[in-house]
C-alpha cells in the first residue's frame, strides 16, 4: 500500500507538470505503473493484454486499448479504455459500451490519467447508469485512490467474490449520491429566499417539487460526506406559540408551506411575519401569495397546507387557523 501510496503521488506531481501529453503516455508511464505496484506483470500479455482485438457491432473490428486478465480463468476481467491527459471523457462512453455489447468483463475503466470512471459492466442501462466510482488523481486524495485501487483492483483481489459486491454497494451509493447533488441548484436558489432554512432542507423540498423522496437524514449525509463548504442558514429555533395579533394571522416563522396547481407543486416558507414563494417572491398574505402564482382572485387559506417547525404532519392553512381560534 505505500508503494502504491508513493506512485500516485509522484503522478500527481506528474500530472501537474503536464508530463503525459499523449495516450500512449497514460497507458505506458501512468496505468502500468499502477498495475505493476498493484500486483500485475505488466511485461506478461496474458495478464496486462494491450490492443486486445474485439469486433464491435456498429464499427466492426476494433481494439481494447488495455484488458486486465482473470489469471485463473483466463478470460477478461477489467476493458480500460485510455485517453490522453486534458482530453474530456464524456464522448468515450458508447465506445466502450460496444466493446462490452461483445465480452462482458465484469468491471471497465474510462480514464484520461486524471480522470477515473469505473462501471459495473453487467449492469442494465447506459454506461452512466452502471458507474460506481469516479475521481480525479490530479488533486485527490492519495491514499484514498490507493485504498480504492488495491482494494478493488490488485490481483490478490481478482479472485475475491466480496469484491463485485462491494463494488454493487458503491454503485448504489454513488447513484444515490449523483441523485441527491443534482438538486443542489435548486436548493441553493431556495435558500437565497428562505433565508433561514437548512440547505438539506432546501435539498428535501427541491426533491419533492420533482416528485423524488429524499429523506432528511439522507441530505445531511450527502452534504456532510461531499460538499465542504456549505451555505446554510440557521436552523429554525422551536418557536413559541402564535401570538395573537400576528401580521395577517400567519403560523410561526419557519413554517414550510406548498401548493397545488394545475399539478405543479409551489413552495413556501413563514419568513419575517411573511409567506416567501420560491420562485415568486415574499407576499403579506396567503391569498396574496396564490395570486402571484395563479394570476388570479383566490382564498389563499384554502389553497396552502403548512408543516409547523419541528412537526412532521401538513394541514391546510384554513384548518389550523381555526384550530388557533377555537
Amino acid at each position: 500500500m505505500n508503494n502504491l501510496k508513493s506512485t500516485i503521488k509522484k503522478i500527481q506531481s506528474l500530472l501537474k507538470e503536464g508530463a503525459y501529453e499523449r495516450e500512449e503516455h497514460v497507458r505506458f508511464s501512468l496505468i502500468s505503473r499502477i498495475l505493476l505496484d498493484l500486483g500485475w506483470d505488466i511485461w506478461n500479455p496474458k495478464e496486462v493484454h494491450t490492443e486486445f482485438p474485439m469486433r464491435k457491432p456498429v464499427s466492426g473490428k476494433g481494439f481494447v486499448d488495455l484488458v486486465i486478465v482473470n489469471t485463473k480463468t483466463k478470460i477478461p476481467w477489467v476493458f480500460v479504455e485510455i485517453k490522453r491527459d486534458g482530453r474530456s471523457l464524456d464522448n468515450h462512453e458508447p465506445q466502450l459500451s460496444e466493446y462490452l455489447s461483445q465480452n462482458m468483463a465484469p468491471y471497465s475503466i474510462l480514464t484520461n490519467g486524471d480522470e477515473w470512471r469505473f462501471y459495473l459492466s453487467r449492469e442494465i442501462g447506459e454506461m452512466s447508469d452502471r458507474l460506481f466510482n469516479r475521481f480525479f488523481i490530479r488533486d485527490g486524495n492519495s491514499l484514498k485512490i490507493a485504498t480504492f485501487f488495491s482494494h478493488y483492483f490488485s490481483k490478490k483481489s481478482v479472485h475475491l467474490k466480496n469484491r463485485e459486491t462491494d463494488a454493487k454497494r458503491l454503485h448504489i451509493a454513488y447513484k444515490k449520491r449523483v441523485r441527491i447533488s443534482a438538486f443542489l441548484p435548486k436548493a441553493k436558489e431556495i435558500i437565497s429566499i428562505l433565508k433561514s432554512i437548512n440547505l438539506s432542507d432546501a435539498i428535501v423540498m427541491a426533491a419533492k417539487e420533482k416528485g423524488v423522496k429524499i429523506s432528511e437524514d439522507e441530505a445531511v449525509t450527502f452534504l456532510e460526506k461531499h460538499v465542504t463548504r456549505i451555505p446554510i442558514g440557521p436552523r429554525p429555533r422551536t418557536p413559541n406559540p402564535p401570538k395573537k395579533g400576528r401580521p395577517n394571522g400567519f403560523p410561526p416563522n419557519g413554517t414550510l408551506c406548498r401548493m397545488m396547481y394545475k399539478g405543479n407543486q409551489f413552495t413556501a416558507k413563514i419568513f419575517e411575519d411573511s409567506i416567501s414563494v420560491v420562485e415568486y417572491g415574499k407576499h403579506t398574505s396567503f391569498s396574496a401569495a396564490s395570486r402571484a402564482i395563479t394570476n388570479t382572485p383566490r382564498n389563499g387559506w384554502t389553497d396552502w397546507e403548512i408543516q409547523l417547525p419541528r412537526t412532521s404532519e401538513w394541514i391546510l392553512a384554513d384548518k389550523w387557523r381555526s384550530q388557533i381560534k377555537s
